[in-house]
């Protein structure tokens, strides 16, 4: 499986993101992302 959104995320990791199913990150207040980058990375 892969993430839904490699096609079209400006960051995505070719070889991970397309190979393997992202992982559930909770962000706080009810929020959720599937996504193989850090919650950090988001922010630059």
């Amino acid at each position: 499986m892969r993430c839904f959104f490699f096609d079209r995320c400006p960051l995505a990791v070719e070889g991970t993101c397309d190979r393997e199913d992202p992982p559930i990150r909770r962000l706080g207040e009810g929020h959720a992302i599937e996504c193989h980058r850090s919650e950090r990375e988001f922010m630059h």
